[in-house]
């Protein structure tokens, strides 16, 4: 960047460029938006209210893990790095849901949580059940135990990729412009080594241009840690960014499967236990979410294949996607047999986001570069609260909703 353009940019609004389109990203932009609308009551204020830009290399939002993922919201199942965020994003996760109308748009709903052991051979034994399960879709003749883990207000789900949408629309309707099929492909610095702009080019190929930055914000799930290497020259990466740079992920498996209108599922999120198969010599673990459509999402079998470029090049293992339907039989033949009535709606499978170094998500930065990945499982769980405190960090330089402290990178 010239010397006279960077004098320009030095005299204009702050520029805040969020790279990653899933559901932290989006609701990073969504709390900015929010927060600079509430601030620009006046005209002078507004002249000098932050340009917020959103980039995702996909053509939508959610390609990856924000629009295969359960969406499982768990109020009190995280440790004390994380207690603090997950409280303040299960909190958000209702007052959205109440405010926008999140039961029809995106599937929220409070949910009972369980775990189910199942085991096959009982059937094949004709063993007597001693208590049957209240979970009365499920193939009474083959549960072992049935154990509350949670509900009554502390457990809740929605649909992910919905909800992710929902936030770019409003992030979009706030002023935040975005740019999808668009990728970020390097940075440019003034002779401080500060980011002052961000070079993007359309994902499948085309000229290079410079999107003004005065502050960045990688949010690109397990990407970020490629993002990170790929974008920052040895010599100008910020200590503050070593620790991100070793996020990646690790390949989950799903399916969604819509169960028989005679047979619905119940308001239950299932973890289990399975032993199955001739002798129940075959082993499984799968979790079940069911939403309010009708659908049951399966999840299980992980495995180590790398991390593709892009999210659009995810792959899944058809065996382990054959095995999540095999078992979800097991579970429910009358609701979840595709040979009884039930429907494959999707096989898929997504990465989830590790940070590797610090075992726990990287939320939060300093001198205009901010990371905000590492989620895990807990991602959909933790967005809105990321987002919140993502914004109050580049508003106002602290968190205030919520602790992050342990969470800051190093």
């Amino acid at each position: 960047m010239s010397p006279a353009a960077t004098a320009s940019a030095s005299q204009s609004p702050r520029s805040i460029v969020i790279v990653g389109g899933g559901i932290v990203g989006a609701s990073i932009a969504y709390y900015l938006s929010r927060a600079t609308a509430a601030a620009a009551a006046t005209a002078a204020a507004a002249a000098s209210r932050p340009r917020i830009t959103l980039v995702e290399a996909s053509a939508a939002p959610a390609p990856g893990a924000s629009g295969k993922a359960g969406g499982f919201l768990a109020l009190d199942w995280h440790g004390a790095a994380t207690a603090s965020l997950a409280a303040l994003s299960f909190k958000l996760h209702r007052q959205l849901a109440d405010q926008d109308n999140g039961a029809e748009k995106w599937g929220y709903r409070e949910v009972e949580t369980w775990q189910v052991n199942v085991d096959s051979s009982l059937k094949e034994r004709n063993a007597k059940r001693t208590k049957g399960s209240p979970i009365q879709w499920l193939d009474q003749d083959i549960v072992k135990s049935t154990q509350n883990m949670g509900g009554s207000g502390t457990t809740a789900q929605v649909t992910p990729r919905k909800l992710t949408q929902h936030l770019v629309d409003e992030a979009q309707d706030a002023g935040v412009e975005t740019f999808f099929s668009t990728r970020a492909t390097g940075l440019e610095f003034d002779d401080a080594g500060k980011v002052t702009g961000v070079r993007v080019a359309a994902t499948q190929g085309g000229n290079e241009r410079t999107l003004e930055a005065t502050d960045l914000v990688l949010a690109a799930g397990p990407w970020t840690g490629s993002l990170v290497t790929s974008l920052f020259p040895r010599k100008l990466m910020p200590s503050h960014l070593k620790g991100a740079a070793s996020i990646d992920g690790s390949r989950a498996h799903s399916v969604i499967l819509e169960s028989p209108p005679a047979h619905p599922l119940s308001a239950d999120c299932l973890f289990t236990e399975m032993a199955y198969g001739a002798g129940g010599r075959s082993a499984g673990a799968p979790e079940l979410y069911c939403r309010p459509d009708g659908t049951a999402y399966v999840c299980g079998g992980s495995d180590d294949v790398p991390l593709p470029d892009l999210a659009d090049d995810v792959g899944f293992d058809a065996k382990k996607v054959d095995a999540l339907i095999e078992q979800s039989r097991i579970l429910s033949p009358s609701s979840l047999d595709v040979d009884k009535g039930a429907k494959v709606v999707a096989r898929q499978a997504c990465y989830l986001p590790i940070s590797n170094r610090t075992g726990n998500p990287i939320v939060g930065g300093k001198d205009g570069v901010y990371v905000a990945a590492g989620h895990s499982c807990w991602g959909i769980t933790n967005s809105l609260g990321t987002g919140k405190v993502l914004a109050e960090l580049l508003l106002d330089g602290k968190a205030t909703s919520a602790d992050i402290r342990s969470l800051m990178p190093q």
